[in-house]
This record gives C-alpha cells, sequence and structure tokens, in this order.
C-alpha cells in the first residue's frame, strides 16, 4: 500500500503570457480562458483529481492575482492547490524552483493543455524507464508550406510540392526526476528544452511516452476555437468513476 509520502504530486505550469491569443489574454490569463463554462485550468485539475494527485501546485505568473482568486474559490473538492508567483518570467522550467519537490517525482501539466491523456501512464512509464524525464509525445502530420527540393550538388533530382511528413510532438505533460528537477531548480530563467539538452548532455536518460489519444495545444485564435467544439463533442475523462491511472503507478 502507498504510504503518505507516496502520494502524486503535479505542478500546473500557469504564468505564460500566452500572446498569441490576444486580445482574449489582454483581460484574462490564458488557464483561464473558457472551454463552455469552465477554464482550461479546471479541466486539468479535475483530470488530475481523476488521476490520483491530491496535492497540486499552481504556477502563476502574468495576471496572477486572478488565478489566485479563482482558485480561492473554485479549487475541485479533493484537490489541494498551492499557489506559487512568479516576480519575473522564470522560463518554461524554471517555475520548479519555486516549488518544494520534496526529493520524488513530480508531474508537470503545462495550464493550456486540452488531452484526454491518463496523467498516471506517463508516472507509470517514467517509473518503469527509471529515467531522469519523462516527455509525453503526439505523433502529429506536419505538412511543409513550401516546396521542398532534393539536391546533388548543383543539380536538382527531385522536386515535392508542400510535403507532409510525420514528427513527434511534446504536449506539454512531463515527469521530472531528482536529476531532472535540479536542472530546472538552478537560480536562474530555464526553458525546458534547456533541461533535455542538458540532461543528455551530460548522459541522462530520457525516457518518451506515446499518447495515441487527443490532444490540443490551445495556443492560437484558431486552435482556441477548434477546442471549443471538441471540448463539448468528446470524453475528457472527468466523471468520477475514472479512477484508473496514477493510482496504480503510485502502488507500482
Amino acid at each position: 500500500m502507498p504510504t503518505e509520502s507516496d502520494r502524486l504530486r503535479a505542478v500546473v505550469l500557469a504564468g505564460g503570457r500566452g500572446r498569441r491569443l490576444d486580445p482574449l489574454t489582454t483581460r484574462i490569463p490564458k488557464p483561464l480562458a473558457p472551454l463552455g463554462v469552465q477554464p482550461i485550468l479546471d479541466v486539468i485539475l479535475r483530470q488530475l483529481r481523476r488521476d490520483g494527485f491530491r496535492d497540486v501546485v499552481v504556477s502563476a505568473g502574468y495576471l496572477g492575482e486572478m488565478i489566485e482568486s479563482y482558485l480561492s474559490q473554485h479549487t475541485p473538492v479533493g484537490v489541494n492547490a498551492e499557489l506559487v508567483r512568479e516576480t519575473s518570467p522564470l522560463g518554461t522550467a524554471g517555475a520548479l524552483s519555486l516549488v518544494d519537490v520534496r526529493n520524488s517525482d513530480l508531474l508537470v501539466v503545462n495550464g493550456d493543455v486540452l488531452t484526454d491523456l491518463r496523467f498516471g501512464d506517463v508516472v507509470a512509464t517514467h517509473r518503469r524507464t527509471g529515467a531522469a524525464l519523462t516527455v509525453a509525445v503526439k505523433r502529429r502530420a506536419m505538412r511543409s508550406s513550401f516546396g521542398v527540393i532534393e539536391r546533388e550538388g548543383s543539380r536538382l533530382v527531385a522536386f515535392h510540392e508542400k510535403p507532409q511528413s510525420e514528427v513527434d510532438c511534446s504536449i506539454g505533460v512531463n515527469v521530472y526526476g531528482p536529476a531532472a528537477l535540479s536542472v530546472a531548480r538552478r537560480n536562474a530563467p530555464i526553458d525546458f528544452p534547456d533541461v533535455v539538452h542538458e540532461l543528455l548532455r551530460t548522459g541522462h536518460q530520457v525516457a518518451v511516452h506515446d499518447h495515441t489519444g487527443f490532444w490540443r495545444d490551445i495556443g492560437t485564435p484558431e486552435d482556441y476555437e477548434l477546442a471549443q467544439v471538441e471540448f463539448a463533442e468528446l470524453d475528457f475523462g472527468l466523471h468520477e468513476n475514472h479512477r484508473q491511472g496514477a493510482t496504480d503507478a503510485v502502488a507500482e
């Protein structure tokens, strides 16, 4: 049986400016952008509760007072939400320097991610592999905006009009182990790619968790409009009977 010290902890990164969603984000921080009648932050907190995460730190920066006010009134029942505030931008990993990590694995979720991913599955992959860091990814088709050539010196040998290729995209859900946290918690702003690069440079293992389900990054007005429709139509596992995932990962 898991003990109190085994309780899963998560951080939601909610400090970004979200300029690509202007003018919406001139009035509210992006994690409070509504999907139907509830903000994306509420969706993420309910999904974390579903998957066994009771202790959640929300890292706020831009318009952080609005996030603080929201959490004081609307934190889902069963979630112990602690707020930390960036006084200046710390980057997409540097905010972890504000968090009491307790020398254990930490799930970190971007505050603008809409997905049906079970967060406990990422934790299970992380613990199974023993990696310093585990990155959840989704395979996506990417189409070039340009005609692409193949060449041999000065001779063109093939031409591809706006070709499509498949790539693995980081979806903003990661599990940090102690080695990754020590990099992220240095006393300077640092972004997530810099943590990955440093771990690889120093010979640490970085694992990948493949997600084959739904994911959308609510980063542009077009994506936000699509997310509104998808949230109304798809099942994001917010029913209380869906409790599999992180609880099993703790017990392993």
